[in-house]
């Protein structure tokens, strides 16, 4: 069923946030406290009146903050200005050949051809509806309480520039969430349909090509990760191959359709599992890691963890997905060893409606104002284009 909602995904994404920033594992304590230095949080001096957490002026101040950049941008889409509802037509064409009468027996005598036959155009439309929305407060600026905590004006605008490149980072590191997040599902998905042409295991596929009977652990041995990986990459060149031809093969079926796809070169996409390419690299397959594939950054990216910093190479998703009769159904889907995606870039991705930051007249009482951001996107996922998944199994 449709939804036109604007979803609040405020908790989940807190959630998430946790999830990729390492925050939800649970670890046994571990006694550093009798030689581990901390930083205090406050030491024996005045702090401002507001926020009681910044101690007055003192000899240097530092601001421990830096920019931070997510590492999933290739999912970013246009943006879209009005609407509530994305729809997608596929001009649907598979008609076979017919034979061509002028070099064939003609009419007979008060007959003719017909060339007026009627031939209806045919299509498939998919829609995407809902976005999700939510929105954060920036910390409340405030005109003069904080001037004692500095020394002059050019301090106060580092704390307050600090202060906005906080904001950023944690939107950024939501950001990073929600586009993982789009890829575990688009995983979870892809789990789910079981379309087996789109689900390469490449131990099962590797040990049944050499005979051998490696594991995902025994296969990063000195002895047999060089030959494997190579054999992996050549794997992942091969289907990029494979996706350039116009088939039915590496996508998910609507019944009733013959949905035929394509993916030219620059319409891939492809998230490899970081830590892999680390090892291809310090085991001296560097011609491998710079294939020119690998060195269009607008087309591949490396990813340092699926979806849990603490548990990097798996996915588990409770996933929404299309059915065969191209309806939205609900599944469970985990993987331990997800090393790869390759996708077309439409398969999934995120786009952005009603983006804003408004900020509050100033409180002529209290004199301080707000700032919020307000976002509402799609992230979506269509199963009907071209994708595989590489699996470590």
């Amino acid at each position: 069923m449709a939804n036109f909602n604007f979803d609040d995904i405020s908790t989940i994404l807190n959630n998430i946030v946790k999830d990729v920033t390492g925050q939800t594992a649970t670890l046994a304590a571990r006694n550093t406290k009798e030689f581990v230095a901390q930083a205090e949080t406050a030491i024996t001096a005045g702090t401002d009146p507001i926020m009681n957490s910044i101690s007055q002026m003192i000899a240097r101040t530092v601001f421990a903050i830096r920019p931070y950049k997510p590492s999933v941008r290739l999912l970013d889409r246009d943006a879209l200005a009005y609407g509530n509802a994305v729809r997608k037509i596929t001009p649907i064409f598979t008609d076979q050949a017919e034979t061509q009468p002028m070099f064939n027996a003609q009419p007979a005598d008060g007959q003719s051809t017909d060339h007026y036959t009627i031939k209806r155009p045919n299509a498939l439309e998919t829609r995407f509806t809902g976005f999700s929305q939510w929105e954060v407060q920036a910390p409340t600026v405030f005109e003069d309480q904080l001037r004692t905590a500095f020394t002059g004006p050019d301090q106060l605008s580092e704390f307050m520039s600090a202060q906005i490149t906080a904001v950023n980072n944690e939107l950024a590191s939501q950001k990073e969430a929600l586009a993982l997040n789009t890829v575990a599902n688009f995983v979870g998905a892809k789990l789910t349909r079981n379309n087996a042409a789109c689900i390469i295991h490449l131990l099962t596929e590797y040990n049944t090509l050499t005979g051998l009977s490696l594991t995902a652990k025994s296969v990063f041995e000195p002895d047999n990760f060089p030959a494997f990986i190579k054999w992996m990459y050549s794997r992942i060149e091969d289907i990029s191959d494979l996706l350039t031809a116009r088939s039915v093969t590496f996508h998910e079926a609507l019944t009733g359709y013959t949905i035929m796809r394509h993916t030219p070169k620059e319409a891939q996409r492809l998230l490899l599992y970081a830590p892999i390419m680390r090892q291809i690299q310090t085991m001296a397959l560097s011609g491998i890691y710079h294939n020119d594939l690998l060195k269009m950054q607008d087309v591949a990216a490396e990813v340092p963890y699926w979806q849990n910093l603490l548990d990097r190479m798996s996915v588990s998703v409770d996933c929404s997905y299309t059915t065969a009769a191209g309806a939205i159904a609900n599944a469970t889907a985990t993987t331990d060893c997800l090393v790869g995606v390759l996708f077309d870039r439409d398969a999934m991705g995120i786009n952005t409606n009603l983006e804003a930051v408004n900020t509050t007249p100033l409180n002529a009482k209290g004199r301080y104002y707000n700032t919020f951001y307000h976002y509402a996107r799609r992230y979506y996922n269509d199963v009907t284009e071209n994708a595989v998944i590489f699996l470590l199994d």
